[in-house]
């Protein structure tokens, strides 16, 4: 029996990225978007990522608990045929491609059909093909049914931690002595110093390997970045980035708290430009955190 989330149970937001995300940095992007909204609660959430595939877009549901389904997820048995439906109650609607969900939105007053269609067209590019009234009064009827399908989400849920590059390179290193005790074993006593020299090559490689899997999260910098700058009462203006080219700008009403922040950021910020602005010094950088 499945544990619906409903409408009251969570939360949406909606980010948007100039390229596609890869599937390896998608969890860092979500964590410093989330951070930069100033989503702080997030930590004692269940975050669950919603990849909008037509566009550069991701949808984030957070949750106080992990539920099996999503209240939405209810109605894709309206959805007959691979057109794009929507669907739509009172207060909310949803949008389903190819008979699976793709977008939700909360609807904080009534709007109409037309205007609801106009919205979906300009924001995620998408024709609608079919409209699906649901009376908000047949809801419970239409969960009751729901709750019997024993399918779950196909919402990424990012919390749940898995690392397969140190599943392999456990395996690697399991395999490779089981090889050097069996090579050892049936070889002649002579041959031992060749042996270790090959262990000792293989080992520096398997540290290099080590070193190349290494993944420095941009989160936890950005967020020593960010705490730098709460505590030195300095303001975040602005804070782009694009590979490994990180922009921002911040502000003060003097200038020392900037020179203090120039020089702990010396070796990481390529350039500079600071002007006084309206009573108050504006600094402008490019940084490079992993520098």
């Amino acid at each position: 029996m499945n544990l619906l989330t409903l409408q009251d149970d969570f939360k949406t937001l909606d980010f948007d990225s100039k390229e596609k995300i890869k599937s390896n940095n998608l969890k860092d992007f979500i964590f410093t978007s989330l951070l930069l909204h100033d989503e702080e609660s997030y930590e004692n959430k269940t975050i669950y990522i919603n990849p909008l595939f037509k566009s550069n877009k991701y949808q984030v549901f957070l949750c106080s608990d992990e539920f099996t389904n999503f209240f939405f997820e209810a109605f894709t048995s309206f959805c007959t045929s691979k057109e794009e439906t929507l669907v739509i109650s009172k207060n909310f609607f949803c949008v389903y491609i190819e008979k699976k969900f793709y977008y939700f939105k909360e609807l904080e007053y009534e709007l109409s059909p037309k205007k609801i269609e106009d919205f979906i067209f300009t924001y995620l590019g998408i024709r609608i093909k079919k409209i699906v009234n649901i009376n908000h009064n047949e809801l419970d009827e239409i969960y009751g049914k729901y709750s019997n399908n024993k399918s779950k989400t196909t919402l990424i849920n990012i919390n749940r931690k898995t690392n397969h590059s140190l599943l392999y390179f456990i395996t690697y290193l399991i395999s490779l002595l089981f090889f050097a005790y069996g090579f050892y074993f049936y070889s002649q006593i002579e041959q031992d110093k060749n042996i270790q020299k090959q262990k000792q090559a293989q080992i520096i490689k398997l540290n290099e390997e080590r070193k190349r899997m290494y993944f420095k999260s941009f989160h936890k910098d950005f967020t020593l970045f960010n705490e730098y700058l709460r505590d030195n009462n300095l303001n975040l203006i602005t804070f782009k980035y694009k590979g490994k080219n990180y922009t921002f700008s911040i502000s003060s009403k003097a200038k020392k708290p900037i020179f203090d922040f120039l020089n702990t950021y010396k070796k990481q910020i390529v350039s500079s430009n600071l002007k006084l602005n309206k009573q108050e010094y504006v600094f402008h950088g490019n940084i490079v955190f992993n520098k």
